[in-house]
């Protein structure tokens, strides 16, 4: 759906607020238009941005989850989603979309994957026990 002239003029002056890192505003701008538009993609690329800025990266994660395959075919936004993604820790999804990329991105990857190891290795271990005991259940036991 084409947003209206008034709803563009919504739109860039969120991404101007954007720049000038007033991200409240562009999340109050923003959920205007979604709420006429809620399957727009630059409008729910801009509020991924806008949350993850916020700290608010669990929600940016999700909508990026939600819209991966959309957000990926516009090249620039690329970096950004694979940015939020490794700050999440979600290096699968991180993966799938520098995979749709034509630039190289396993280096940081990797090493953000590697961070992660070093900086959670109890966290890890504690889950690894955890995945191995239950794949030792059977099925109907919980």
């Amino acid at each position: 759906m084409q947003l209206s002239k008034n709803d563009q003029v919504i739109l860039m002056s969120a991404q101007e607020d954007y720049d000038d890192q007033r991200f409240n505003q562009v999340m109050h701008k923003v959920e205007h238009l979604l709420a006429k538009y809620p399957k727009q993609i630059d409008v729910n690329f801009l509020r991924t941005k806008a949350l993850f800025k916020l700290k608010r990266t669990a929600e940016a994660q999700s909508i990026i989850n939600r819209y991966e395959d959309e957000f990926v075919r516009v090249a620039e936004w690329i970096p950004s989603l694979i940015e939020i993604s490794l700050k999440n820790a979600h290096f699968m999804v991180a993966r799938e979309i520098a995979a749709q990329s034509v630039a190289d991105w396993r280096t940081q990857i990797l090493a953000a994957e590697e961070n992660y190891r070093q900086q959670h290795a109890e966290l890890l271990d504690q889950q690894i026990n955890q995945f191995a005991h239950i794949g030792g259940l059977n099925a109907y036991t919980r």
